[in-house]
């Protein structure tokens, strides 16, 4: 997160990456959505559609999921419909 707050995106995703390889299931959900603000920060929207999508598919095992899936849903709908409606038009 503090990468991301700077601005070092290509890091963050990296860092980030880095951390959901290790598989941690108290915090995945999380992970994935920071990970997708990191790649859509750094203009890679259909990458952080792809992870947006990933925490809606993930199971509910833990407490933050619940909200995890509220905000994937969320950021979907505000980030990903639109993109994929441009592309459709060109």
């Amino acid at each position: 997160m503090c990468l991301t707050q700077l601005k070092q995106f290509t890091d963050a995703v990296a860092c980030l990456r880095q951390a959901i390889s290790l598989k941690p299931p108290y915090a995945v959900a999380s992970a994935h959505l920071f990970l997708a603000e990191a790649l859509r920060a750094s203009r890679q929207m259909d990458a952080a559609c792809k992870e947006w999508q990933l925490v809606l598919d993930l199971p509910f095992e833990y407490p933050e999921y619940k909200s995890a899936k509220k905000e994937a849903t969320q950021r979907l709908i505000e980030n990903c419909s639109r993109s994929q409606n441009r592309r459709r038009k060109r």
